[in-house]
């Protein structure tokens, strides 16, 4: 365990050597990304702003839901040809996923599966194996809102 603290010290010392080295001080340069650049800071920030702004004109979201894609759906698995996986078609994967994604939608905010929705937001993230997943925030008519359980 001694071992293993000292190796990361020398680490963290042989980095800071290097990063307080002034021949590399001027490496690279600054990109900075416009704000509807998808996933960049600016971009997580005013949709972060945006979220926030819809709570404070509405009330809090009632509902939380996540939506994650099977990879055993069986329009993923009929549209997969012999041998291949889903790595070799993300395209597929996350055509699909946005489809039922919007299935989804439709049944909570036209059908109103829960009530009436007065506002939601969701993101779509990726996870280790590449599949998608949604997060939803639902926010429900003041009548339509659920009873404590």
């Amino acid at each position: 365990m001694n071992y293993q603290h000292r190796l990361k010290v020398e680490q963290y010392c042989g980095l800071a050597g290097h990063l307080r080295n002034a021949a590399n001080a001027q490496v690279g340069y600054t990109v900075i990304l416009p704000s509807p650049f998808q996933g960049s800071p600016r971009n997580m920030h005013e949709c972060y702003q945006d979220t926030m702004a819809i709570v404070c004109i509405y009330d809090p979201p009632v509902i939380f839901l996540t939506i994650t894609c099977n990879p055993n759906w069986q329009e993923i698995r009929e549209n997969l040809l012999p041998g291949q996986t889903l790595s070799d078609r993300p395209d597929l994967v996350v055509h699909i996923f946005s489809i039922k994604l919007h299935e989804l939608l439709n049944d909570i905010t036209k059908k109103h599966l829960f009530g009436q929705v007065t506002a939601y937001c969701f993101t779509i993230e990726f996870q280790k194996k590449g599949l998608p997943h949604a997060h939803l925030l639902i926010i429900l008519h003041p009548d339509d809102k659920l009873d404590d359980l």
